[in-house]
């Protein structure tokens, strides 16, 4: 569902002095935004046959946002949530959905790149932290579309593009000792077309004082921290129809929780992703408009944790020591992609989509190192070495390597100026001999130039990533061999209605789960992946932005989960937001909250309720000249306590997030 008149109320406040006559839009100018993720094609927001929302680059830079995360809490149906084992990563979920924490119901697309970890099959696995600076326009689309994408696009699709001919930079300062920068620039040279985008970021984190997880007594707390580096790059070349790219992203963090246990000075992460990629487009005659792409990523992840407390395996080591097991991995995954898509015209009112996907995902090296001898602790020996370094190493007895190919069809039938006819089937198989149909129709009907309404299924599955297989003796996080696809049908109604001064969509989804892959407990309190029960869910989106005046606008959204399925626990049943903006003549300020409702967690063998909470973030930006804003952001107003959900067992608390913090920003623009 789409942010018409929010959006476009802001879309040239940035740059320039704030102009009235942006309240004065006309509805047709509101319906001609267009969307590309939901079939490849360009439509608009009324005939594209998906629940979507669409947001531009000036009306994210009004929000006190600064990653991808925290931009999606805006948008009906979608929740965020801190992980407890690694603590720069935070994981988002679509329709109360999600497995582990990552986000691998989600595919994550940049310019076409696939961003999902190849070893995790994760959004949020290699990209943490992803800069919302990067982006120009992005699409998050509600609902299984594995009709065009394959596996992993299960519950939803983001779909980003990225900045390009512009320069400038932006440079930032506030709490926790935050020091960021971030520069976008361009060059062109004949047909030639170089854009640039990089940004480091440093902080000294936020100060916790948590229960030690080691301990028996809950009344015994520790301090930490989650002090973060971020770093990255993006190159990006044109030349007519063809496009060259390539992304590094690197993020870096010491201390607090990893794999849910706490051990300050030894706990650190590190994430590496390297992407190239290359796109061509070409035409096979007049009718047919066709494009190829390849991509190549590297991922490599680096992770420190303590796995018992001090003394456990004091009476079975040998020679006898005191020191905790010590476990330091190094993972290493590669993907290699091919896409070859063709777009068949045949009369403005008749298109066909045709295509072919192949991948290979690799796990490179899955290897930990660790103080004590974790091959005879695994196997119950009595005697277990103390190495005292991690001169040792062990590599996973089980690492794989998936290959899948898929083909896929799509129509679209403009029947009448008020019907249009989706239908979509996709077929795809990999290495082991796993198949899947994924099919999607839907009916978008025009009921005025106004008012229209979507009803629309599709059924989407996801493939057992790379870590859900491997390693299944591992004492922290068992994979299984024998997952099977989990698959998702969907039933959407959606209804759109516009006026002059409000735009209100609302949408009713029920979903049918067969064969969820979920992370359960063993009786041994190792995480372990399965395929669960069948279940059901059903629920409700609203989206609905108004213009109270000639100065102000108001943004609010709301979804609830009617009937939510049990083993969703982790997630809220409802969520809310609310962005009220006002401006003047060279000033402009909005302020957020965010509704999270309660959340459920384990705890040994007791289930625990996370209280909801409301958050308040507030920004203020001010137009100094025709190049130069500077404003100030604040997250978390009322510094609220907040906690998330943890997947596994060990802690006794939710994972606290961040108190308010907030920071001072200059955005300097050359154009």
């Amino acid at each position: 569902m789409c942010a018409f008149t929010f959006l476009l109320l802001h879309s040239h406040a940035c740059y320039s002095q704030i102009d009235e006559s942006l309240f004065e839009l006309s509805l047709s100018e509101l319906l001609s935004l267009r969307v590309t993720g939901s079939t490849l094609t360009e439509q608009t927001i009324n005939n594209a046959p998906s629940a979507v929302t669409v947001f531009d680059h000036a009306f994210i830079s009004t929000l006190g946002v600064d990653y991808l995360h925290e931009l999606l809490v805006y948008v009906a149906g979608f929740q965020s949530q801190r992980s407890a084992d690694t603590p720069n990563a935070y994981g988002y979920s679509a329709r109360g959905r999600r497995n582990g924490n990552q986000s691998k119901e989600i595919l994550l697309l940049m310019d076409g790149l696939v961003l999902n970890d190849p070893r995790t099959g994760a959004a949020n696995s290699a990209v943490r932290m992803f800069s919302v600076r990067q982006i120009e326009r992005i699409e998050i689309i509600r609902g299984p579309s594995s009709a065009l994408y394959g596996s992993g696009a299960y519950s939803g699709v983001i779909n980003i593009q990225t900045r390009k001919g512009v320069d400038d930079w932006q440079l930032q300062a506030g709490s926790h000792n935050r020091v960021a920068g971030s520069v976008n620039t361009h060059v062109e040279s004949g047909a030639w077309d170089l854009n640039v985008f990089a940004s480091i970021y440093d902080d000294k984190g936020e100060r916790y004082v948590v229960d030690d997880n080691f301990n028996q007594d809950p009344s015994v707390r520790i301090p930490t921290q989650d002090p973060l580096k971020k770093s990255s790059v993006h190159l990006r070349l044109d030349h007519g129809d063809s496009s060259f790219g390539y992304f590094y992203h690197n993020t870096q963090a010491d201390d607090f929780y990893s794999l849910e246990t706490l051990s300050n000075g030894f706990s650190f992460n590190e994430s590496i992703l390297h992407s190239v990629y290359a796109k061509q487009n070409y035409s096979l005659s007049q009718g047919i408009q066709s494009f190829v792409s390849f991509s190549f990523s590297h991922v490599e992840q680096f992770l420190h944790t303590q796995v018992t407390a001090a003394g456990d395996l004091a009476p079975i080591s040998n020679p006898s020591s005191d020191d905790p097991l010590f476990l330091k991995a190094y993972l290493k995954s590669q993907s290699l992609k091919f896409n070859w898509h063709n777009d068949w015209y045949f009369n403005e009112d008749i298109s066909f989509q045709t295509g072919l996907n192949w991948q290979i995902d690799d796990e490179v090296i899955s290897e930990a190192a660790n103080n004590f001898d974790t091959g005879q602790l695994t196997r119950n020996e009595s005697s277990i070495d103390y190495f005292g370094d991690f001169t040792q190493v062990t590599r996973a007895d089980h690492q794989d390597l998936h290959s899948s190919v898929g083909i896929y069809w799509q129509s679209i039938y403009q029947f009448n100026t008020s019907n249009q006819i989706n239908a979509g089937l996709r077929y795809d198989r990999n290495k082991i001999k796993q198949s899947h149909l994924s099919p999607r129709v839907g009916w978008v009907h025009q009921i005025s130039g106004l008012h229209s309404i979507k009803l629309l299924y599709g059924e989407a599955f996801r493939a057992a990533s790379l870590n859900e297989t491997a390693n299944p003796d591992s004492p922290i996080l068992r994979g299984s061999t024998s997952l099977k696809h989990e698959v998702i049908k969907t039933l959407d109604a959606i209804c759109l209605y516009q006026f002059q001064h409000v735009n209100l969509q609302l949408g009713l989804f029920f979903n049918r789960y067969e064969h969820p892959i979920l992370i359960e407990i063993s009786s041994d309190n190792v995480r372990q992946y399965a395929n669960g029960k069948a279940a059901s869910g059903q629920g409700f989106e609203a989206e609905i932005n108004c213009q109270l005046g000639q100065f102000s606008s108001l943004r609010v959204t709301y979804f609830e989960m009617f009937d939510k399925p049990d083993a969703f626990f982790r997630e809220a049943k409802r969520q809310a937001s609310v962005l009220f903006s006002v401006h003047g003549h060279s000033w402009l300020g909005t302020l957020g909250a965010i509704y999270g409702g309660e959340k459920e967690m384990i705890s040994g063998t007791q289930q625990l309720t996370l209280n909801d909470y409301v958050l308040l973030s507030g920004k203020v930006k001010y137009q100094v000249n025709s190049n130069l804003n500077v404003s100030m952001q604040v997250k978390n107003l009322l510094d609220n306590n907040y906690e998330s959900a943890p997947q596994g067992s060990r802690l006794n608390e939710g994972i606290p997030n961040s108190g308010i913090e907030g920071h001072l920003q200059m955005d300097y623009s050359f154009n």
